[in-house]
C-alpha cells in the first residue's frame, strides 16, 4: 500500500511570553520550568499525532532578563531533550525573543523549502503579521497561544483558522491548577476540541431500500478493511459505482438514520475532516459482512483512494441534510 506522505513541520517556542502566562494561569511561577517542558512535549505529541506532521525541528527563543534562575532551568530542561536554544541577550524583556523568533522563521521559510508548516508556541503574542505571510506565501501556520482571540473582529479574517488554544494540553502535561481559568478551546480555536466521541447508534432500523444496501456492500468491498473511512474518497467511490445517480451523501443519510453508519468530525491541519464508521452490530451490516467473508474477496481499495484521501482531506461535513425520502420527491 503506498505510504503517506508526512508534511515536514517546525515548531517555534516564544520562552519568555510562554512562562509569563503559564505562571499568570497557575498563580505560581515556582513551577514554571516543569510545566513549560511538559507542555512543550505535549504540543510536539499533538502536532505528531493528531496533525500528522513530521516535525523536524523544535528551537526555543529565550532572553538573559528578568529571573535567571527559572530561565536557565528552562534552558536547562528544554536542551536535555533536543530542543535547540536561541538565547537573546538584551534587557528589552521578552518582547526580544519574540521578534527573534519572528526573524528566524522568515530566515527559514526562505532557506527551508521542505518545511511545509510552521508551529509557534506563545503566551499571549498572536504574530499576525508572521503568520499571514507565511500563509499567504503557500504554507501552513498554526499559533498554539495560551491566550487566544476569543472574537472574528480580533484578528483577520484570513486567520481565523490558524489559532490553537493551548491551555488544552496544559491538563495534559500535569493537570494543573490554572487559576481558576477553564482550559477548554474558545469559539475562535476550531482546533481546539477534542475528535468527536464515539456516536455508536443505539437504535437500528432495517436498510430497505436497495441502493443503500449497494453502498453498504461498496463499503464493506472496497473499505471493509479500516476502522475509519475517510469519506472523501468514500464519495467518489459511491458516485462511480452505485448503480442508480444517487446522489452519495443522501444514501449515505439514509444509512446513517437507519444506524448501519455514523459520521464523526477528526482534526487536521490545515482543515478538519470527517470519517464514517460503520456499525457493526447492525443486523444488515452483519449479514454483508458474513457474506464478503464467506466469499473471502481480495481487498479492493485502490492506492490512489488512500493518496486521495490524504490530499483530500478537506471540509466534507453533511451539513443541512435532506432526507432520503425528501430527496427521491
Amino acid at each position: 500500500m503506498t505510504s503517506i506522505f508526512r508534511q515536514n513541520a517546525i515548531i517555534l517556542i516564544d520562552s519568555p511570553n510562554v512562562v509569563r502566562v503559564t505562571s499568570e494561569l497557575m498563580g505560581d511561577s515556582r513551577q514554571a520550568a516543569d510545566v513549560v517542558h511538559g507542555l512543550v512535549e505535549e504540543l510536539r505529541k499533538y502536532v505528531s499525532r493528531d496533525l500528522g506532521l513530521n516535525v523536524v525541528r523544535t528551537i526555543s527563543f529565550s532572553t538573559i532578563s528578568g529571573d535567571q534562575s527559572i530561565g536557565q532551568d528552562i534552558r536547562t530542561d528544554l536542551l536535555a531533550n533536543g530542543i535547540e536554544q536561541r538565547v537573546v541577550y538584551t534587557a528589552e524583556g521578552e518582547y526580544a525573543s519574540s521578534i527573534e523568533l519572528a526573524l528566524e522563521a522568515s530566515q527559514i521559510f526562505h532557506s527551508s523549502a521542505d518545511i511545509g508548516s510552521f508551529i509557534v508556541l506563545s503566551g499571549d503574542h498572536w504574530y499576525v503579521p508572521l503568520a499571514q505571510y507565511i500563509q499567504r506565501n503557500g504554507r501552513s501556520v498554526l499559533i498554539a497561544a495560551l491566550e487566544t482571540p476569543t472574537t472574528s473582529e480580533q484578528v483577520p479574517s484570513d486567520l481565523a483558522e490558524c489559532f490553537f488554544n493551548a491551555r488544552t494540553l496544559l491538563q495534559k502535561a500535569g493537570t494543573i491548577e490554572t487559576n481558576g481559568l477553564s482550559s477548554t478551546g474558545t469559539s475562535m480555536d476550531p482546533l481546539g476540541e477534542e475528535s468527536t466521541e464515539s456516536q455508536r447508534p443505539e437504535q437500528t432500523e432495517t436498510i430497505e431500500d436497495g441502493i443503500a444496501r449497494q453502498a453498504m456492500e461498496i463499503i464493506e468491498m472496497y473499505f471493509g478493511q479500516y476502522r475509519e473511512v475517510y469519506l472523501t474518497p468514500l464519495l467518489r467511490k459511491l458516485s462511480e459505482l452505485l448503480e442508480e445517480e444517487d446522489e452519495p451523501k443522501t444514501v449515505i443519510n439514509y444509512l446513517e438514520e437507519c444506524g448501519a453508519v455514523w459520521l464523526e468530525k477528526r482534526r487536521g491541519f490545515p482543515h478538519n475532516y470527517t470519517v464514517l464508521l460503520v456499525n457493526s452490530e447492525h443486523p444488515d451490516v452483519t449479514e454483508i459482512k458474513n457474506l464478503f467473508q464467506n466469499d473471502n474477496p481480495e481487498p479492493c481499495l485502490e492506492e490512489d483512494d488512500v493518496d486521495d484521501a490524504v490530499e483530500s482531506v478537506s471540509e466534507e461535513y453533511i451539513d443541512d441534510k435532506p432526507s432520503y425520502e425528501q430527496a427521491h420527491d
